[in-house]
């Protein structure tokens, strides 16, 4: 029937209402953010890895992090927020691995610097091993931070901020 919802969603005008109530940025950057998310979920299906990690800069030993100022936290953790909000709104499944390459795209469109730290966890039996991917800024958790602690980080991507 016409003007259905899913049940438990907020009616349409209660999240249209939410998203007006949003800042400015977060509004500015949502669809930037959602178009970033379908690119990366493209790239995660038909680039091979080697081809993304040369993109997301230089490798850099797991655990490493680019100093950042106070300035720069701000604004890595409003990309953050709208990364997350962008991917809860995709028709398709954005976890921790399209938002990390959103969100890097968006921090070197930014000149920010970041590093994009890829972990894995084994799983309760042996041939079970579990994968995840978090993005920093300084020491700002600017995505996939759920869980980062347990996880063995592997390998490290990212770049300074001086240069686009």
């Amino acid at each position: 029937m016409a003007g259905e919802f899913k049940p438990g969603a907020p009616p349409p005008a209660t999240r249209i209402g939410r998203f007006a109530a949003r800042p400015l940025p977060v509004k500015l950057g949502f669809f930037p953010a959602w178009f970033l998310l379908g690119l990366a979920r493209i790239a995660k299906n038909m680039v091979p890895f080697r081809m993304i990690a040369r993109a997301l800069g230089p490798s850099l030993p797991p655990g490493t992090r680019m100093p950042a100022s106070d300035r720069q936290h701000g604004r890595a953790l409003l990309i953050g927020r709208t990364v997350r909000l962008a991917a809860r709104y995709t028709p398709w499944t954005s976890d921790c691995y399209p938002q990390a390459l959103a969100a890097a795209a968006l921090l070197r469109l930014g000149r920010l610097p970041f590093v994009v730290t890829f972990g894995v966890k084994p799983g309760e039996q042996a041939r079970d091993m579990m994968a995840h991917c978090w993005v920093m800024c300084g020491e700002v958790h600017v995505c996939g931070s759920d869980g980062e602690a347990e996880f063995t980080g592997v390998a490290s991507f990212g770049r300074s901020g001086r240069s686009a």
